[in-house]
This record gives structure tokens, C-alpha cells and sequence, in this order.
């Protein structure tokens, strides 16, 4: 299906002779050398170790929201062409709208509650 333009960016790692499938569905290695970690890296670390064909799949998100257009963009242009399946991503689409507003909804919150904790306040004390 291929991604929509301003799309998270899709990469692919192989192990063995995994490249060929990557290469076969269009997915190009990250332009730049890194580090899987977790359980991701133990698994492509182990396939590497064992001379196993795999692919590791790669994709730009946010880490501190939910990010179904990540999603979208995995299942769309990874996961998809590898498996050669249709996947349905429409409600992932609707999800990415939600949460970008409320995102922005936050982010206003965020900016009016550092407005009124800047604002200098008479301090009412008894004795």
C-alpha cells in the first residue's frame, strides 16, 4: 500500500539471509548504524547467533504517546507485504486523530496551568 507522505519512516535489519525479503518488499535498512535493545534485540541477537534468516522491522514513534500512524505504517508498509496479507488499518487512522487531539488538548492545559503558576498572588495570612 506504501505510506503516506509526512509517515513515520519504516526501516528493516536482517540476519542470515533475511535481506531478500526485506529488499522484495521494499524496505531499506536505516541509513544510519544503531542498537536494538529488549526483547527485540535478544530475539535478533539470538537469530544472529543461530544463523537464523530473520527480519526486525523499525519504525519512528512517539515514546511517550500511543502512535497508531506508527502502527499503520508498520502493519501498511512492513508487516503487509512481508506476510502478503491485506490488513484493515481504518480505525487506526480515526485512533491517530483522537489522540492527536488530545494531545493538543494536553499540551493547552499544560500551557494554562504554567500561566497561572507564574502569576504573582497576594498571600492572605492571619495572626
Amino acid at each position: 500500500m506504501g505510506q503516506k507522505e509526512g509517515a513515520p519512516n519504516l526501516y528493516g535489519v536482517a540476519t542470515a539471509d533475511g535481506e531478500p525479503f526485506l529488499e522484495e518488499a521494499g524496505i531499506v535498512p536505516p541509513a544510519d548504524g544503531g542498537l536494538i535493545s529488549g526483547p527485540t534485540g535478544a530475539l535478533m541477537y539470538r537469530a544472529e547467533f543461530s544463523n537464523l534468516d530473520s527480519v526486525g522491522l523499525v519504525v519512528e514513534c512517539d515514546g511517550q504517546f500511543p502512535d497508531p500512524e506508527a502502527a499503520r505504517v508498520l502493519l501498511d508498509a512492513g508487516i503487509a507485504p512481508l506476510a502478503g496479507i491485506d490488513i484493515d488499518t481504518d480505525s487506526l487512522v480515526e485512533q491517530a486523530e483522537d489522540i492527536r487531539d488530545a494531545r493538543e488538548r494536553l499540551a493547552r492545559r499544560m500551557g494554562d496551568a504554567d500561566d497561572e503558576s507564574s502569576e504573582a498572588r497576594p498571600l492572605r495570612m492571619f495572626q
